[in-house]
């Protein structure tokens, strides 16, 4: 008999009643050679490395066949410890320890003479958690008050070891949560991180089950988180991300202070910190988010590229109402760095082919004074080169404006049909067009095209459009004059002070001739150009200066 023997069958006729899992008659010869000492079971399993194939699926296996032949406890366990042990960091390493559990709870009448030799030996009692888990579940009282004794030993590992089998303990009741955690308060006394981090996670679990026990968690949460280093500020992440749905309110702010010491080195409790974001945006938990950025970008003086967190990026985009209630919120936030932050986000993630439409609810909801032409200001200059995106989020603002607004707007609307007349008309046609509640906005389309109208009928004037000579030849004066400037700056100047030095590079400075050694030639000056930026070519309008204008209008948290 071989473990791929036990394989086949096992896949075959899994699916038929416990006692013949590997088939009736296979079953029976397991038993009657295992009763006769002809086959050695578990050596099948000790023998296992993990690079066999049949490795992982060897966990259920063992599983069935400590259910139907009777084995030796110590010998079990030390099969599914190898097991554990040759998994190693793999995502499948828990299952031994799940199913060894599993198989001990029905080990009731020989279970209690085990655990008390597990006490005794060093090889066992590393590994007190897993005999307590199933302890809990024979007896939970008997053993809650054996973890509890145990809680007095001088043995830090088999201390963190108790404290975490409490803390997977389903239910305890509160006499039991008062004694160990005044216990608890005792062992505090002791600098140990590691077992700090176990005790916090106990914390968490009580405090997800009964809120009773806030007061006595706060204060012992707060003496633990006096102690922040690297490792601390990594598990409250995870503590985040993992029990956000349960946690109390104040341990959860506690952490959420924590994790804002976070080294951004540490990729690993970044990627918590990520998962725990995209948490919050699976449960439109908005505040929080846009609390937590903002606190983070105060603290470090900086602007947090949020595009590093990438699930929570992509969780931005999940749905269009998701997209609209957050870029809406963060735009009334009034937060110049919040909304910087964020941009990071919509540099990668945003698509020119988003709709997007402001969030009524919190339109109406704003204090902000003239909260449509403050959205329409923060839409225009942060989405506008995602023009599709910009010019759909203006429009649906101008559904709700109001008279005191309507200036400011025309505005903005003249902007874009400078910027994006097709989008503009575009727009316009579908939903301002038939609405004569819009009527203004109809009146400004018409100015506006019959300005454009008439701006094309006139004729070129040549002092606005010179011609490319003049202009080259107006050049070729400024170059002279800024060449004499250098030449008298060097002479008498303060760029006298300055020592200089002509810099040759390419190949045109050496020649080499035949088989003679380089010789250095000499270059002759073919000309000499000076380019000055222009920002009548690069921004005609002035348009940079309003965008800037417009991002900082009614903001705070300046750089």
């Amino acid at each position: 008999m071989n473990i791929e023997e036990l394989v086949e069958a096992y896949y075959k006729n899994k699916d038929q009643e416990d006692d013949y899992v590997f088939g009736e008659e296979l079953t029976e010869a397991i038993r009657s050679q295992h009763a006769t000492g002809e086959i050695d079971v578990l050596k099948l399993f000790v023998e296992l490395k993990k690079d066999s194939p049949h490795f992982f699926t060897s966990f259920y296996i063992l599983e069935e066949l400590v259910k139907i032949i009777d084995l030796d406890i110590y010998l079990v366990f030390d099969c599914y410890l190898h097991l554990a042990n040759e998994s190693g960091n793999d995502g499948a390493s828990g299952e031994p320890k799940r199913i060894f559990i599993n198989y001990l709870s029905t080990q009731k009448e020989s279970f209690d003479t085990f655990f008390e030799n597990v006490l005794k030996e060093d090889k066992y009692n590393q590994y007190l958690d897993w005999f307590l888990l199933a302890g809990y579940r024979i007896n939970k009282q008997l053993y809650i008050e054996k973890s509890i004794e145990l809680l007095e030993t001088d043995n830090e590992h088999l201390l963190r070891l108790v404290i975490f089998s409490l803390s997977l303990c389903e239910t305890i009741s509160q006499e039991y949560i008062f004694i160990i955690l005044k216990k608890i308060g005792k062992i505090l006394q002791e600098e140990s991180t590691e077992l700090y981090l176990v005790i916090l996670r106990f914390l968490v679990s009580v405090g997800n089950k009964d809120s009773c026990y806030e007061t006595e968690i706060l204060l012992l949460s707060d003496r633990i988180l006096l102690h922040i280093d690297d490792d601390l500020i990594h598990n409250c992440a995870c503590f985040l991300r993992f029990n956000n749905n349960n946690m109390l309110g104040e341990l959860e702010l506690k952490f959420i202070e924590v994790i804002l010491r976070v080294n951004p080195n540490n990729k690993g409790t970044l990627q918590q910190i990520d998962y725990w974001l995209m948490n919050l945006v699976s449960k439109k938990e908005i505040t929080k988010i846009l609390d937590f950025v903002a606190t983070f970008n105060h603290k470090n003086n900086i602007i947090l590229d949020l595009s590093i967190f990438d699930h929570f990026s992509k969780s931005f985009f999940n749905t269009q109402e998701t997209l609209e209630k957050l870029i809406t919120a963060i735009f009334l936030s009034q937060n110049f760095r919040l909304i910087g932050s964020f941009y990071h986000i919509w540099n990668v993630m945003l698509h020119d082919k988003n709709n997007i439409s402001v969030d009524i609810n919190q339109l109406h909801s704003t204090v902000i004074h003239n909260p449509s032409l403050y959205l329409a200001k923060k839409a225009y200059s942060w989405l506008f080169i995602y023009p599709e995106s910009m010019v759909s989020y203006i429009f649906s603002l101008l559904l709700h404006t109001k008279k005191n607004e309507q200036e400011g707007m025309k505005e903005i609307l003249r902007y874009i049909v400078l910027n994006y007349p097709t989008l503009f008309t575009k727009y316009f046609q579908n939903h301002i067009k038939n609405n004569k509640k819009n009527k203004w906005i109809y009146d400004e389309k018409i100015l506006i095209d019959q300005y454009l109208e008439d701006l094309n009928k006139l004729p070129k004037l040549l002092e606005l459009h010179t011609s490319k000579e003049n202009r080259a030849y107006r050049n070729m004066i400024w170059q002279d004059q800024v060449a004499i400037g250098f030449k008298s700056a060097h002479k008498d100047g303060f760029l006298s002070l300055i020592s200089r030095q002509t810099i040759l590079y390419g190949r045109g400075s050496i020649s080499k001739v035949d088989n003679f050694p380089r010789q250095e030639s000499v270059l002759h000056t073919m000309g000499r150009n000076t380019f000055l930026p222009m920002m009548h070519s690069l921004d005609p309008h002035g348009h940079g200066l309003i965008l800037k204008e417009y991002k900082k209008d009614n903001c705070k948290e300046d750089l």
